[in-house]
């Protein structure tokens, strides 16, 4: 015969291991998240002070 389904002696059977590769697609997903806001910051730091840069090379370019 066979034994019940919920016998006591028989441990529960571990859960299935996550792959390594789900997690290493998880970290190139935080890789790409700090690059797009990195890209944000320089945008608006060239947004906010790009006339300023551009007249500092006007001025540098009519003295040569």
């Amino acid at each position: 015969m066979s034994e019940p389904a919920g016998d006591p002696q028989t441990p529960p059977s571990a859960p299935p291991r996550r792959d390594a590769g789900s997690e290493s697609g998880q970290g190139l997903v935080e890789y790409a998240l700090i690059i797009f806001l990195v890209a944000i910051v320089v945008i608006a730091i060239l947004l906010l002070l790009g006339p300023q840069i551009g007249s500092v090379f006007s001025s540098i370019y009519a003295t040569i």
